[in-house]
């Protein structure tokens, strides 16, 4: 009997070793699953960090983007009010210049003062054709400095576009990854 009970105490204590090596291999298992997903959050979290960090970097050239943009446009609505105010002076000079063309006829036809008003008139039309030459050098200066602005503002919209689309892109693809 002495010997049974020792053989049965030898399986029991080998069965209690088979179950510490099963186990031990289980948590071995375990803890190398948990340093992979620990790796793994780490990875992610870093990912999530550098893609908000460069979310917030097109942010700001976004809002640096929409600032030159109004800029463009206020200074585009200035020079049209500028251009606009030119043409209506233009304009108005343009009547007056043609007064001055009929009190020329006028004083053609009177005979005592052709000669005085003769003078006048022409020393007046030079004056206001120096004035309208200014002004039309003042409406090429301003039609020039549109274009500009135009070109500026075409450009800075047109890499605010593909800034956009780099963004949505970026987006996109941080989108991907979450899921």
């Amino acid at each position: 009997m002495k010997k049974t009970l020792t053989v049965l105490l030898l399986v029991s204590a080998l069965a209690l070793c088979g179950l510490s090596v099963v186990q031990w291999l289980r948590e071995a298992e375990l803890r190398a699953e948990i340093q992979s997903l620990t790796l793994q959050l780490q990875a992610e979290t870093q990912l999530r960090i550098e893609t908000q960090e460069k979310a917030a970097a097109f942010e700001l050239e976004i809002a640096r983007l929409t600032q030159l943009r109004a800029d463009t446009e206020a200074k585009l609505l200035a020079v049209t009010e500028e251009l606009t105010l030119t043409q209506t002076d233009q304009l108005q000079r343009g009547v007056s210049i043609a007064l001055l063309a009929n009190e020329y006829a006028q004083a053609r036809s009177q005979a005592q003062l052709a000669e005085q008003r003769l003078a006048e008139t022409t020393a007046a039309i030079a004056n206001r054709n120096e004035d309208v030459t200014g002004q039309n050098t003042a409406i090429t200066t301003a039609n020039e400095r549109l274009k500009k602005l135009t070109a500026e503002r075409d450009t800075a919209i047109a890499e605010l576009n593909a800034r956009t689309k780099a963004f949505n892109d970026l987006v996109t693809k941080y989108n991907k990854l979450v899921k």
